[in-house]
């Protein structure tokens, strides 16, 4: 983790520079000549007297530098960043200083260290955070309640929609500002869009996950080793895939769903029709070659054909997926509609951390922060002119830029205000709309799961099934007897008592609705 600035070039923003020492020359003559119009005049007025719009806000605020931890990994040019944001005149107007916090490691040496930190007395101010650790976080109180500030400002909330604000409540509080962008949970299976011609195969007659099989025959037919193109660890993709046309996943957890159709029951995935109809198919297809015979060993690289293309995969859905895949590709939807859950909306998160002193003043740079494009395109995209450059409204990058300065855009704030990059559609922002407007919500949605009582019995749960199924996902076990087994071992994990606490808490929150 940074702790020490460095001298940031005097190349920054010279021009930025020049501005302000302008514009405070001006604003020195003009204070100067209404002192002069008011002893012509004689009025009479104190300091004390003047009212809050005649003097600058930076004036009335005191200096507060806020620490921003962020996920995306540390780069060379981040303090030049932060310089910059630094100098923008909206940013100087909240007379705040930021202090971007990454580590070399990004995500995973973020999520070892911010559980470390939050311990100490280090200043923390604003923080990013994921389903991962979101709620618990909450419970454990690390994470300041931000209720009254949004409900006070309804120009802001109302940039956001309800639905992802949703997934920042508990116990009538708001704890976090949702990055808003695609708000959907929709799950997909990609395949060559070659082969799908060659072999005359349409997508859209494929409406669950068994329509696929003709695809997995024709990669077959070309020569593929592992035509479904998936690795064991990926064991609970498949099962979104497999079941998520009858089923909302409940409270962000993988292995308790409910019927969004009655709506009122929590049960294990395990012991429904849907996933002993999947575990059969996936056998059937192991049998015929469609799986990797050494799934549950092979790497990477031996999913791959010798000319480094792989077989179907599958992937969480955003609009315009297919458009990043090294060959071009067909999406084969197979999981129902773009549902938001609590997943979805709690996936990219910015907080105020409850030990910020400055509360009120981070939340003024986080509703900046996701309103404001140039501050915006300067956490996404770095310096214009030095990072990238404006080419008919979209950003150029520099030959070496990911090199220089690197973020991803689903972290750093409201994407619908981000300059797309040249190799962007023009309608790139509103296929994302359109594809929200097509969503509907879980009706979980908005549930926090207090898991005191059973998280040991959760973590069981887990091992159990990192153990169990992915040979029984992959085909490799009989069905009847596997789905069986790991029902068994589940059961004495104690799940059967983790599905009873869900159905209490979720009969709660349906009462509180």
């Amino acid at each position: 983790m940074r702790r020490n600035k460095k001298n940031v070039a005097l190349l920054l923003a010279l021009s930025m520079l020049m501005t302000t020492f302008s514009s405070c020359g001006k604003q020195e003559e003009q204070s100067n000549a209404d002192k002069t119009k008011q002893t012509e005049q004689e009025i009479a007025t104190t300091e004390s007297e003047k009212t809050e719009s005649e003097q600058p806000e930076s004036e009335e605020l005191e200096p507060v530098t806020l620490r921003i931890f962020s996920m995306d990994a540390s780069t060379p040019d981040d303090e030049l960043v932060e310089e910059y944001i630094n100098n923008l005149p909206q940013v100087q107007a909240l007379n705040v200083t930021i202090d971007l916090v990454k580590f070399a490691g990004g995500q995973s040496e973020y999520q070892e260290k911010i559980p470390l930190l939050l311990s100490t007395n280090e200043q923390m101010d604003i923080g990013w955070d994921n389903t991962t650790n979101f709620t618990g976080r909450i419970q454990q109180g690390a994470y300041a309640d931000i209720s009254e500030l949004v409900e006070a400002d309804s120009e802001f909330y109302e940039t956001i929609p309800e639905s992802m604000w949703k997934g920042m409540e508990y116990n009538g509080g708001i704890y976090g500002v949702p990055t808003y962008k695609e708000m959907a949970e929709q799950w997909a299976l990609f395949a060559s869009t070659e082969i799908m011609e060659k072999y005359n195969i349409d997508a859209s007659a494929i409406t669950d996950f068994q329509d696929i099989e003709p695809v997995l025959a024709a990669y077959k037919e070309e020569g593929f080793a592992a035509p479904l193109g998936m690795k064991a660890s990926n064991y609970l993709y498949a099962i979104i895939l497999a079941v998520m046309d009858e089923y909302d996943f409940f409270g962000g957890y993988r292995f308790a769903v409910v019927d969004p159709q009655e709506g009122k029951t929590v049960q294990s995935v395990f012991r429904t029709e849907a996933f002993a109809e999947f575990i059969e198919t996936m056998c059937d297809w192991y049998q015929k070659g469609y799986i990797h015979q050494d799934v549950l060993t092979i790497d990477t690289k031996g999913l791959k054909t010798a000319d480094g293309r792989k077989g179907v995969s599958a992937i969480s859905y955003t609009p315009l997926a297919e458009t990043i895949r090294e060959e071009p590709t067909t999406v084969l939807k197979v999981a129902g509609d773009p549902k938001v859950t609590n997943a979805s909306t709690r996936g990219s998160v910015n907080v105020i951390y409850e030990k910020c002193e400055n509360k009120e003043r981070a939340y003024e740079f986080l509703k900046l922060w996701n309103t404001d494009p140039e501050v915006r395109n300067a956490f996404y995209h770095g310096v214009p002119g030095v990072h990238y450059n404006v080419v008919d409204g979209k950003a150029e990058y520099v030959e070496n830029k990911t090199d220089l300065y690197n973020a991803q855009n689903w972290t750093t704030g409201n994407v619908f205000i981000s300059m797309l990059k040249t190799d962007e559609p023009d309608d790139k922002w509103e296929q994302y709309e359109a594809f929200n407007a097509s969503a509907t919500e879980a009706v979980d949605l908005g549930i926090f799961i207090d898991t005191e009582k059973i998280s040991d019995k959760i973590s069981v749960i887990n091992s159990v099934m990192a153990e169990y199924l992915p040979p029984l996902v992959f085909g490799l076990v009989e069905p009847e007897s596997g789905i069986e087994q790991l029902n068994e071992q589940l059961k004495a994990a104690g799940i059967d008592e983790v599905i009873a606490e869900f159905q209490a808490q979720f009969d709660a929150f349906l009462a509180s609705k």
